[in-house]
């Protein structure tokens, strides 16, 4: 049970007149602390809903605390304590399958409340968990670790897998949303260090189904070589069983479907498509714009791929694809989601940037997702 001083946030559809709202409850319990409410508040806000794109303004006297998005969106409505606060952005995680303009209702209450326990800290009342799988985006820099991110990693948790795509760094956060329970299994693009840093860190995990490691032809001689002595704890003495399984282009049943086929950058990498729980979710990165891409992002329900460029900008020695060759892809393979990460590093400096990406398209893509580190979404 929460204490004096739960607070309770109400999302619900802003979409113009005539539309049917839907709506929300978010319950978070917070103990009343001596420090001031709206400092509570604030770090709350800044922890779980930063970090998917819903931005937030909270009035207080003669205070306003709001997020870092507020610069970027428009207008805004609040008043002061003891009245609720609207504000008004662009949320990028559908409540409901809807992904419309939203607003956040802040109101603080004084009841007692009894607060689901969940690992992500909040719980949307009435949203059914049936029959969705949970993307969450656990590394989304590219080349390197910055303030922005992680390298690469993204983890899908279906009903009977944990299934990743990369391991970068961000592949370390892993144990904190997986239970380790079920069977692991992870899909390397490529052997570039910002797709397979992370690895070093498998020695942490205790994964009692084990862990099956998919890869292009050539994957298991690699393997040995990166995951071993003098540079980490070998495959072969985790403490869980490893197997390691590689795969030609192609279409594979593992038990689910699989279907990998080559992309354009300077070492060989795979693309992958998975049809999983009645869903179909295709992960590309990296590479330059190719017809492969688009076929394994046909009618897909999520598209994930790189962004490792800025809009306009090209990079044919090397390639990589800047926001409008995303979009491209996309709108050639009918996907009906399309999600941005692996964000140069060099590139995209600031996690403003990459808002500034969202801004620009959102118009022209509108199931446009940005990645950054931490951000879980419903398929």
């Amino acid at each position: 049970m929460a204490t004096t001083g739960s607070l309770v946030l109400k999302i619900e559809n802003a979409a113009g007149s005539g539309a049917v709202p839907v709506r929300a409850e978010v319950l978070m319990g917070i103990r009343a602390y001596r420090r001031p409410a709206r400092r509570i508040i604030a770090a709350i806000l800044e922890r779980v809903f930063n970090r998917q794109g819903i931005f937030w303004s909270v009035h207080s006297g003669n205070r306003t605390l709001q997020s870092d998005f507020l610069d970027h969106c428009g207008s805004q409505e609040g008043n002061t304590a003891g009245q609720s606060c609207k504000y008004y952005g662009t949320e990028q995680v559908s409540v409901h399958g809807i992904t419309p303009l939203y607003y956040l209702t802040i109101e603080h209450r004084q009841e007692r409340v009894k607060i689901p326990r969940t690992r992500t800290g909040f719980f949307l009342k009435g949203e059914s968990q049936h029959g969705t799988m949970q993307v969450t985006f656990l590394g989304t820099n590219g080349w390197f670790d910055t303030t922005t991110g992680n390298t690469v990693s993204v983890l899908i948790q279906s009903e009977e897998y944990d299934i990743l795509f990369d391991a970068g760094n961000g592949i370390a956060k892993a144990d904190q949303f997986i239970s380790q329970k079920k069977p692991v299994c992870l899909f390397l693009s490529h052997f570039h260090i910002d797709h397979i840093a992370g690895l070093h860190t498998l020695c942490k995990f205790r994964l009692k189904s084990g862990l099956t490691i998919y890869g292009q032809p050539g994957s298991s001689g690699l393997l040995d070589r990166f995951v071993a002595e003098p540079f980490t704890v070998p495959l072969k003495d985790l403490p869980f069983s490893v197997k390691v399984q590689e795969l030609s282009a192609g279409e594979h049943n593992i038990p689910f479907k699989v279907i990998c086929l080559p992309l354009v950058h300077p070492a060989p990498c795979f693309g992958y498509r998975l049809e999983i729980d009645g869903k179909v979710i295709t992960y590309c990165t990296d590479t330059g714009i190719c017809d492969n891409a688009v076929t394994l992002g046909q009618d897909t329900d999520l598209l994930i791929t790189e962004c490792g460029l800025k809009s306009g900008d090209e990079s044919p020695g090397w390639p990589h694809l800047n926001p409008e060759n995303a979009i491209e892809i996309a709108r050639r393979a009918k996907a009906k989601r399309l999600a941005l990460t692996h964000f140069g590093a060099e590139v995209y400096k600031s996690l403003g940037e990459r808002r500034a990406v969202q801004e620009r398209f959102l118009p022209e893509c509108p199931t446009l997702i940005v990645a950054t580190d931490g951000l879980t979404i419903e398929v």
